[in-house]
């Protein structure tokens, strides 16, 4: 039995409580919502039958009069019958319509490389490529230069050439890539900042060869052969591009980067959550429509309707019901959201989950300068000083990005003199990572809210179950 793990997981009511609390507007928003659909749809139903005829004469009482007024009597019916059979036609459209979008849907889920990657696993290629324009000219010109480029890239007739000889759809492969740009408009910023006499002596001897941006491209994929071999064939179209001098620029293309990684990629994972919930939304409007088709009566005979009306109580009663029905479903919606979400929120459901101790919790900031004014930090390092000898090496790891790391690391360092404070990553799926475990004697994890899973800190949790690396406890930023 893992030490760090608890047999059975808790439920923290409190913290529940407060979920529900940050959706409030929106369940008393559906709750009403509800309640007027709800008495709508029974003020409908049971609407009062009025059936006039403002042509006729009540002084024409002859037999003439009387089948003036049977007339108008069958008129009003085959009208409602027209009505309803209106009504019906254009809602078996409405299902043959969405049969054909599920359709559709299901073919693309099943289909689809980016719906069937595992987002815990993915591998991603990246080139940064630098465009140079080798002239004066104004950032106007140089961003039309990297829309070119983007456009050329996204919408290039090479990606169907490209999806042929990887014998896949073109759409599939074209939700694989990402072509993204950035122009030269931080400079100044950089120049009035705080940069060294050198840097700045650097950054003007680049900015006098003239202006450049950005064009980064990513691929995404399973296996890294395969990216890097779509990465290649993008940047030989690329290059291509670059021998035709579009617009008519003195221009140059520089590779300054290149690299493939494996990890978990949130994108991925959103984007299948995001397709699997529309397909749920589509089935149960379908359902819906067809709910409807078969509650669905045809007209009776008009003379044989009776005047129905609704009073204010029976009206109020249907309102509640609507009502509570709308604020329990969304409670219900919120709630299953709430016990399967992955994602840290809170050190509370960290600790209904796993033993193990709370060094802190504090908001993350994109300055670290200024988190080291944060008295909270101050508790973390008393609590780090608590739990660990004064000989030992610290590992800091967890699933927060790179940057709070290193910036927590230098806040550990900086309190911690005479102990070695590294810095990793997640030993979970580093390899670097988990190589520095064998370093250390102590390991405190840091973990992000909405960034970190629950699943990978139990992956964390199981891999230091074994060894002698004494756990000092958990921050959460």
């Amino acid at each position: 039995m893992n030490r760090y793990l608890k047999e059975t997981i808790e439920l923290s009511l409190p913290d529940l409580l407060r979920y529900y609390l940050k959706h409030l507007i929106s369940i008393v928003v559906a709750g009403i919502l509800c309640a007027v659909l709800v008495s709508g749809f029974f003020v409908v139903r049971n609407r009062k039958v009025n059936v006039t005829e403002p042509d006729l004469i009540e002084t024409e009482v002859s037999a003439e009069a009387g089948i003036l007024y049977d007339l108008s009597e069958q008129g009003q019916q085959k009208r409602n019958i027209e009505n309803y059979l209106m009504e019906k036609t254009a809602l078996q459209n409405a299902v043959n319509s969405f049969q054909e979008q599920i359709r559709k849907q299901d073919a693309y889920l099943k289909n689809s490389v980016l719906m069937n990657m595992d987002p815990y696993h993915v591998v991603t290629s990246r080139a940064d490529i630098r465009v140079w324009v080798l002239e004066e000219t104004s950032i106007q010109q140089l961003n039309t230069l990297l829309l070119y480029y983007r456009q050329a890239l996204n919408n290039g007739e090479y990606l169907s050439d490209l999806a042929k000889d990887l014998g896949m759809d073109q759409a599939y492969l074209k939700e694989l890539i990402s072509i993204t740009s950035a122009n030269q408009d931080y400079l100044d910023d950089l120049l009035q900042g705080g940069l060294s006499a050198i840097d700045k002596n650097l950054l003007l001897a680049h900015l006098e060869q003239g202006s450049y941006g950005y064009l980064y491209i990513t691929v995404k994929g399973l296996d890294a052969e395969w990216t890097e071999k779509v990465l290649e064939y993008i940047l030989s179209y690329l290059y291509s591009l670059e021998n035709e001098k579009p617009l008519r620029v003195n221009q140059k293309l520089e590779e300054i980067d290149r690299f493939t990684v494996t990890g978990p990629d949130l994108d991925v994972r959103t984007s299948q959550t995001n397709s699997n919930l529309y397909n749920v939304t589509l089935y149960n409007q379908l359902t819906t429509i067809i709910n409807t088709i078969n509650n669905l009566k045809k007209p009776a005979d008009v003379s044989s309707e009776s005047p129905v009306t609704i009073g204010k109580k029976t009206l109020l009663k249907y309102m509640i019901f609507g009502g509570a029905v709308g604020v329990f479903l969304m409670l219900l919606l919120y709630g299953l959201k709430y016990l399967f979400d992955d994602s840290v929120s809170s050190y509370a459901r960290i600790s209904k989950n796993f033993n193990v101790n709370h060094l802190g919790s504090f908001k993350a900031l994109d300055n670290t300068h200024r988190l080291a004014e944060n008295t909270t930090l101050e508790m973390i390092c008393a609590n780090v000083r608590i739990y660990s000898d004064e000989k030992d090496r610290i590992l800091l790891a967890g699933c927060a990005n790179e940057a709070l790391l290193n910036g927590i690391g230098k806040i550990l360092s900086e309190h911690f003199p005479n102990q070695d404070i590294i810095v990793g990553g997640n030993i979970a799926n580093n390899p670097e990572a988990r190589e520095k475990l064998s370093e250390c004697d102590a390991i405190v994890l840091l973990e992000e809210r909405k960034l970190s899973k629950h699943s990978i800190i139990q992956n964390e949790l199981e891999i230091l179950e074994p060894l002698e690396v004494k756990l000092l406890g958990v921050i959460v930023a």
